[in-house]
């Protein structure tokens, strides 16, 4: 963002060099404010000559500027605006928080607007305007920002609720992973314990084996002892 500061007495004169106070630009505008508007400044004068438009976040900037110079009963002043910004300020009803003036040296020979205030045609009213113009700005500025730090909230409770989903889904995966671990280590303990089993089995047919063995020799010894008893003995 381009601009130049002059100062003037206990006076701050801020030109913005841009056609357009938007959003790309607001955020360093409100940090340029914050550092302007300090206690030993009475009036800040915003020379808006160069400016064509303003949106909603250059009003905010505006209105910040104009809470921290209340702070220290100081004010802030717009000088030059053009017809589309003087339509934006009436339509909000800013209008009666900022005093506008056509020229820098007018807007530094007004006087004090700590008690008064100056309508868009230059002329000065009661003390009850300027009280309820700053309450005003003050209830505008607060619900603006109000809404802002609520839909901030929401994007933020909105991208926790998918990142807890995110996660959630990935717990979920993880699990059915782990279930399917489980399931295959049980088929390898249920293969394993089968394996066993058959070797038992053959373990068991080995023994009948070896027993089948022990009595066909049993058996071959019976039958040669019979043979024995059979033949008849030798003649003497």
């Amino acid at each position: 963002m381009n601009f130049t500061i002059e100062q003037d007495e206990r006076a701050t004169i801020f030109r913005p060099k841009e056609s357009r106070l938007d959003s790309l630009v607001a955020p360093e505008l409100k940090a340029e404010f914050l550092i302007l508007a300090q206690p030993d400044v009475e009036k800040l004068i915003i020379d808006l000559t160069d400016v064509d438009y303003i949106d909603s976040a250059g009003l905010s900037a505006f209105l910040l500027a104009r809470r921290q110079q209340a702070e220290h009963e100081g004010d802030v002043r717009l000088v030059n605006p053009s017809p589309d910004v003087v339509s934006l300020l009436q339509l909000t009803q800013l209008d009666r928080a900022f005093p506008m003036y056509d020229t820098v040296e007018e807007a530094l020979a007004a006087p004090s607007l700590s008690m008064s205030s100056v309508s868009p045609n230059g002329l000065k009213n009661l003390a009850g305007t300027a009280v309820a113009s700053s309450a005003f700005a003050a209830a505008a500025y607060d619900f603006t920002l109000g809404d802002e730090e609520e839909d901030d909230d929401d994007d933020e409770d909105d991208e926790l609720i998918e990142l807890d989903e995110e996660f959630d889904g990935e717990d979920e995966d993880l699990e059915d992973e782990d279930d399917e671990d489980d399931a295959v280590e049980d088929t390898a303990e249920k293969k394993e314990a089968d394996d066993d089993d058959d070797d038992d089995v053959e373990l068991d047919d080995d023994d009948f084996d070896e027993d089948d063995d022990v009595v066909e020799d049993i058996e071959d010894f019976d039958d040669d002892y019979d043979d024995e008893e059979d033949e008849e003995p030798p003649v003497v």
